[in-house]
């Protein structure tokens, strides 16, 4: 049975050598293309049509030596052409001259029949499985790109699909906050009793309402925040901020949650500032998150907060005394929808985003955040914030948060306070954030005047956001005017002339006024 054909050369000048190597060729059990040539140059000049798959090359040609062919393959970038050396070799050292410039075997003249079929025979199976596994790996190369192709095209989808699904849930959550701003409003007015008296019972329930929706709201604001975060869209607005007074503040905010778990909750920093350029409501969002997991989490000690200032940063930690994480799980902790060492049943639930989140915004500031725990003992997280230098830190504008929240809200509106005559202006600022309820409000102090910002909410509704600012303090003291947008302005330009405008109305009454 003839096997795979294959195209052999034969150069050689001896007619009747080129002869007997071609009968015995033919002999052989193989579909052979037999082409003999007497000169290099006729053998040159077809191999340029196409290269044969074996050569049979007396060394000693009358044009062109053997070894000047043997170069001149390689220099044509066939390296791996099976060369078969004829020829009588009369010096010692051609054979090796040979090898050297990429023969593979030789046969000596007189010529036998039998040493020419095994020497073309070994060359040829040698071929054979390079060509097997040429081809092999061809398939095998060409199946990769399939699989590679078809994991691209469903990794495509699967972005797609991530991308649908976020847009979905940041569209949602974001129409989901004005009526639920509206709602959760209204049942505090109620609660308040502006409309008139609420009898406690009531009270009670319309307090579980409040609490019910600011947990709803908290879920959300998360949703939103995630989904910023890995848009690359949430927006940091840096400012020069005491960490210390910072904490301080955050804990007092836990102590009455963490005293009726029995826990002891303590701040421990340094009497001294310690000043960080950092987005203070995203800052006080990380130690919330994180003191909000360790009072979750601890059952029964206490909960460790501390500043620590270095040479280049500044270290945070939070500490506590829980049941700690498994070594398995500390490598997902920060992952998205996880609750590691969450229990099933009754108590308090959470989105899975808390810790997410707080990675995504300290990653922002140019920070960075790990975990250390033992499981029995507790867990402690450290994170790292920029230190404020004197020389390159910058507070953040009015004007960069206005046009910020134009283009992130559909309505919002603006309260600008006079605090000229006001003799702590950090105590108004502390009741102004305890009097607001929403992480997306902020308040701004820029020169003599404090700025709120309100999202998502109406300018009638400012007066009750107002009434509880202001509390004993004399309605008419604190010189405040209202903007809103879109209804006063659709820029930031005219919402500041709008507020000027307004100020300069309200001056202009008071002089009419005294001169009357």
């Amino acid at each position: 049975m003839k096997q795979t054909k294959y195209t052999i050369f034969i150069i050689e000048n001896n007619v009747s050598d080129r002869q007997f190597l071609k009968k015995i060729l033919v002999e052989m059990e193989y579909d052979f293309a037999i082409k003999d040539f007497a000169t290099g140059k006729e053998a040159m000049s077809e191999m340029n049509i196409r290269p044969p798959d074996l050569v049979l090359l007396n060394l000693y040609l009358p044009d062109q030596d053997g070894f000047f062919l043997l170069e001149s393959f390689h220099q044509k970038g066939l390296v791996d052409l099976p060369v078969l050396l004829v020829s009588s070799f009369d010096k010692e050292d051609d054979k090796k001259k040979g090898f050297d410039r990429g023969a593979i075997d030789f046969i000596n003249k007189p010529i036998v029949l039998e040493d020419v079929k095994a020497r073309v025979a070994c060359q040829l199976r040698f071929k054979r499985m390079m060509d097997d596994q040429k081809w092999a790996n061809q398939k095998t190369n060409e199946g990769i790109k399939m699989l590679y192709k078809e994991l691209e095209n469903q990794n495509k989808k699967l972005l797609q699909l991530d991308h649908l699904k976020d847009d979905f849930v940041g569209s949602v959550s974001h129409e989901l906050r004005t009526p639920l701003a509206i709602m959760r409003e209204s049942i505090s007015q109620i609660r308040d009793e502006l409309f008139g008296e609420v009898p406690d019972q009531q009270k009670r329930y319309l307090d579980k309402a409040l609490i019910n929706m600011d947990r709803l709201r908290n879920i959300i604001d998360n949703l939103l925040d995630i989904s910023k975060i890995e848009k690359g869209k949430l927006e940091i607005y840096k400012e020069k901020v005491d960490l210390n007074k910072l904490v301080e503040e955050i804990v007092s905010d836990f102590a009455v949650k963490a005293k009726a778990k029995g826990l002891i909750l303590e701040g421990a920093v340094h009497g001294t500032a310690v000043y960080a350029l950092v987005d203070p409501e995203k800052t006080i969002q990380v130690f919330n998150n994180l003191i909000g997991n360790a009072l979750k989490f601890t059952e029964k000690g206490s909960i460790e907060i501390t500043v620590q200032e270095e040479e280049d940063f500044i270290q945070c930690k939070v500490k506590d005394t829980g049941k700690g994480i498994a070594q398995k799980d500390l490598h997902k902790l920060f992952d998205k929808f996880q609750q590691v060492g969450r229990k099933h049943g009754p108590g308090e639930k959470g989105t899975g985003l808390g810790l997410a989140i707080a990675k995504g915004i300290i990653e922002l500031h140019g920070g960075n955040i790990h975990v250390e725990s033992t499981e029995g003992e507790g867990t402690a997280f450290f994170f790292s914030f920029q230190k404020y230098i004197e020389e390159s830190g910058s507070c953040m504008s009015f004007r960069s948060a206005l046009i910020s929240a134009i283009k992130q809200f559909n309505q919002l509106s603006v309260i600008k306070v006079d605090i000229r005559n006001l003799k702590d202006v950090d105590a108004f600022k502390g009741r102004i954030t305890k009097s607001l309820f929403r992480k997306s409000d902020r308040v701004i102090i820029e020169e003599q005047h404090v700025f709120i910002l309100l999202p998502d909410t109406e300018k009638e509704m400012c007066s009750v956001v107002l009434s509880r600012i202001k509390g004993s303090h004399d309605a008419d003291s604190l010189g405040e005017c209202i903007v809103s947008f879109p209804i006063d302005g659709l820029t930031c330009d005219e919402l500041i002339n709008g507020l000027e405008r307004t100020i300069e109305g309200e001056n202009h009454e008071k002089n009419i006024s005294g001169r009357r």
